[in-house]
């Protein structure tokens, strides 16, 4: 998952959605150029028509770092949020959430690890 570049401001979120779309609020800008931006993918194998269920990290259990500093990553979503593999037994799973920004936060590269389980 990538939130592109953005100025801080006076603070707020950035969210990507399982779809790729990136919004801000309060006084987060997004900036266009540089970084891009995308959601986090993966490919679920198993067996053909078998039907799961996606657990998605709690909320604000993640945080992300540049070393010194931190912002909270939440609110999770996936698309699709439960299914069914295909005949071949694989499906692309896309999954958004929203970056919590502080306000005047340090630019720089953040990074962070989360899991997904996907239960079939």
């Amino acid at each position: 998952m990538s939130f592109g570049n953005f100025i801080a401001g006076g603070g707020g979120t950035v969210t990507i959605s399982p779809g790729g779309l990136r919004t801000q609020s309060g006084g987060v800008v997004l900036v266009g150029q540089g970084s891009t931006y995308s959601a986090a993918s993966f490919r679920v194998s198993g067996t053909a028509s078998a039907t799961y269920t996606i657990t998605l990290p709690p909320y604000d259990t993640v945080s992300l770092s540049d070393g010194f500093h931190t912002m909270a990553l939440n609110s999770f979503v996936s698309s699709p949020p439960t299914g069914t593999l295909s005949g071949a037994g694989s499906q692309m799973i896309m999954i958004g959430a929203t970056l919590v920004v502080g306000a005047a936060q340090p630019p720089g590269s953040y990074t962070a690890t989360f899991n997904v389980t996907v239960n079939y």
